[in-house]
């Protein structure tokens, strides 16, 4: 069924309110630490001869815990939603997904210990994220504009971390229980679970029928008197776009390999640097001022996703996973100088990284290898990310004991990484730079194509030769899809 604009804006817009609402919310942590710390969670008998209002390194490694599990889910879990993506398609797939996040919600109002609070931000973490991926095929309704909508909801995602950021500001200043403001939150979450079931299609938006199967298939063409017969035999020997490959073939590619290889090292670097930002803010002289500072910056991100998407329409990915790589850069040299002040610049710096690489990596895998295998291929790069990523705990467990809570080791290590990745982006473009090879076509058993008369007629005045309106015809036969 064809939708008028009008419809096809409301399913965007649709889709990026619900991916708003719960996406990227367990990245609103520093926002969230705040809140436990205020609360006096996880903190043990260790922490005793310790003041309230400074970090102990028994809580933090606590705090580190529950957030590198949230984070974990929220990459790692996108593989078992891709695969259910593919399977039961956006309706059932964004439907389950909010209702793992609003039991996750619960789970962590409720929660006592360490462990009930790692299950609940493991939920919040694999509903927030498979909401995304089970939307993202709303691109294909601007099929010229892919890029674009892409960024769009990848600014969302990360915009949802303002929701741990208001809590933080409702718990301050008017002293509400996190536990009511959890539970309020299942309660949005169970409505926009019901919201999915009567907005979003059952199959994923511009996935075409299933194609024809047999072995052998013969097309005729009345207008042109021309049979097109393709053998099993050729398909396999011919090299086909990668939208157009299988599976297999698909994450055997080496313009897949070496953007997972690309999207891992970006991720560790990203998970560590939200998950410790407060922790390092603090040891700069902040009182949470930074901290909240940091986290609505991040949640603001969706503002310049627009530009994000229009840039990766006009200048390619390459060129905007270089000027990413080099804003991530910049960011940890920022954390490196003792200046305060310096540090909002590592709010937007991180920010306009963050959200333009996940925009990139979304946006690649949907335009490259297209939407009939986008589950699994994106939940494979973020599983393989996301187990990548745990490395972030025993680094942070490093960071905090041995280097006696010395940052600048970790954040020259993510700039030495920074400049490794300038190779990979470059061997990444090459590939892209390279023209599909398509195979050829059987034609009514030989591989002459003969024009009529007529047909001279009609196509060489346009073309002005009867070889112009043979190619003509060729053209129309090459095009066909079998």
């Amino acid at each position: 069924m064809t939708l008028s604009t009008s419809r096809r804006l409301l399913h965007v817009v649709a889709a990026f309110g619900v991916i708003a609402l719960m996406g990227g919310a367990v990245y609103g942590w520093p926002s969230m630490r705040q809140t436990l710390r205020r609360e006096g969670a996880l903190r043990s008998s260790s922490c005793d001869n310790v003041p309230v209002d400074e970090a102990c390194n028994e809580q933090e490694l606590s705090f580190g815990l529950v957030f590198t599990v949230g984070s974990w889910a929220n990459q790692g879990g996108r593989l078992f939603v891709g695969i259910m993506l593919d399977r039961v398609g956006p309706r059932r797939t964004s439907f389950s997904c909010a209702v793992v996040c609003s039991i996750g919600a619960v789970a962590f109002a409720l929660a006592s210990n360490k462990l009930e609070l790692a299950a609940g931000y493991f939920c919040i973490g694999v509903g927030g994220a498979g909401m995304q991926l089970s939307l993202q095929s709303v691109s294909a309704l601007f099929p010229q504009n892919k890029g674009l909508v892409m960024a769009m909801l990848s600014g969302a995602f990360q915009a949802a971390s303002v929701v741990f950021l208001l809590f933080e500001t409702v718990h301050r200043l008017l002293d509400v229980s996190l536990r009511a403001l959890m539970l309020g939150y299942a309660a949005v979450l169970v409505v926009a679970a019901v919201a999915c079931l009567f907005i979003f299609p059952m199959k994923p938006y511009g996935v075409s029928a299933p194609k024809v199967t047999e072995k052998d298939t013969t097309v005729h063409l009345d207008a042109a008197s021309v049979v097109v017969k393709t053998t099993e035999s050729q398909k396999t020997s011919e090299v086909v776009p990668l939208d157009k490959r299988s599976f297999g073939e698909q994450v055997r590619s080496p313009e897949y390999l070496l953007m997972i290889f690309f999207f891992s090292i970006t991720v560790l670097q990203a998970q560590f640097t939200i998950g410790s930002i407060g922790t390092q803010f603090e040891i700069k002289g902040d009182s949470g001022d930074l901290s909240r500072a940091f986290n609505l910056v991040f949640s603001l991100s969706w503002t310049i996703t627009p530009l994000v998407g229009l840039m990766i329409d006009r200048f390619g990915y390459p060129c905007m996973l270089m000027i990413m790589n080099t804003v991530m850069l910049c960011s940890s040299a920022c954390l490196l100088s003792p200046w305060r002040g310096l540090q909002y610049a590592t709010a937007i710096f991180y920010t306009i990284g963050r959200v333009s690489i996940w925009a990139t990596f979304f946006s690649f895998n949907g335009s490259v290898f297209g939407f009939k295998n986008y589950g699994k291929l994106v939940g494979g790069g973020l599983f393989v990310a996301s187990c990548f990523s745990l490395l972030q705990y025993p680094i942070l467990e490093v960071t905090l004991g041995t280097l006696d809570n010395e940052f600048a080791y970790v954040n020259g290590l993510w700039i030495a990484l920074c400049v490794a990745m300038y190779p990979v982006i470059a061997r990444l473009a090459c590939h892209l730079r390279k023209p599909p090879i398509t195979g050829g076509c059987e034609v009514a058993g030989k591989t002459d194509i003969t024009v009529s008369d007529t047909e001279t007629e009609d196509l060489g005045d346009a073309e002005g030769t009867k070889e112009a309106a043979v190619a003509a015809k060729a053209d129309t036969v090459i095009e066909i899809e079998i």
